[in-house]
């Protein structure tokens, strides 16, 4: 899991959580109830194990 900060993006949550930008859309279907460009601060997102 990972708390929203000012400036977070589902793009760099994935880069830092898998190494790949471009998998941030695992990231965006497991919250669901967040808009990517509306992320609300403190909030608590999941961060899902890589696709293999």
């Amino acid at each position: 899991s990972h708390t929203i900060a000012a400036g977070d993006t589902y793009w760099d949550l994935a880069r830092k959580a898998y190494g790949d930008a471009t998998k941030w859309k695992l990231i965006s279907e497991a919250n669901k109830d967040f808009k990517p460009r509306r992320l609300p601060l403190g909030a608590t997102l999941t961060i899902p194990p890589a696709a293999k």
